[in-house]
């Protein structure tokens, strides 16, 4: 079960760049992500 995570994230990500940073950078992207949202709502 865990490989099967492992490659589902691996292909969710673009390209090999992607495989390249690995798992946590993914992580670490949707997070920013997340708190620009966050600072777009104060803002506004």
């Amino acid at each position: 079960m865990r490989k099967e995570s492992k490659k589902r994230k691996k292909e969710d990500l673009p390209g090999r760049e992607a495989n390249r940073r690995g798992e946590r950078s993914a992580q670490l992207s949707s997070f920013n992500l997340i708190e620009e949202k966050k600072l777009k709502k104060k803002v506004s």
